[in-house]
């Protein structure tokens, strides 16, 4: 869980910047500046045409326009990839996946999921530019990474 919370506050904090700079977020993860370190375990995602850096060899594969990471295939094996037939198009709060409104007054929301252990359940965070409301109608602040789904309970 820490890996998760620690990259999206990352991500977060690469999207703030270059919104700052340049009036608008981006879904691409190079353009933003945002690189999680080799040897994750959760896959990260910022838009739902996915387009991952890839993960499976030694050194990373990916392009200008990918939004997001694969977990490190290559160290921990094909069990932690995540099907994206199984990525949530809607968050917290029923917020979209990506890029919603138009900028400068656009927000945007990723997610890092994971596969923990065995079972058919993910791990699953979100973080948002925007103000949400939790299922149990807490506020989720904006730049707060939020525990959709806890795979791992004990």
């Amino acid at each position: 869980m820490g890996e998760c919370k620690a990259n999206l506050k990352a991500w977060y904090t690469a999207e703030r910047a270059f919104f700052y700079e340049k009036e608008r977020y981006s879904t691409s993860v190079a353009e933003i500046g945002f690189r999680p370190e080799r040897g994750n375990r959760y896959l990260y995602l910022d838009d739902v045409r996915v387009a991952f850096t890839d993960r499976s060899t030694e050194k990373d594969v990916g392009t200008p326009r990918d939004t997001g990471f694969q977990p490190d295939l290559y160290k921990f094996g094909p069990d932690v990839g995540i099907p994206i037939r199984d990525l949530p198009s809607r968050l917290a709060g029923g917020v979209p996946l990506g890029m919603k409104g138009k900028c400068p007054d656009c927000e945007i929301t990723a997610l890092c999921m994971g596969q923990l252990d065995k079972d058919p359940t993910y791990d699953l965070w979100s973080i948002s530019t925007e103000k949400r409301i939790a299922p149990d109608g807490a506020e989720i602040p904006e730049g707060q990474p939020y525990l959709e789904i806890n795979d791992v309970q004990d």
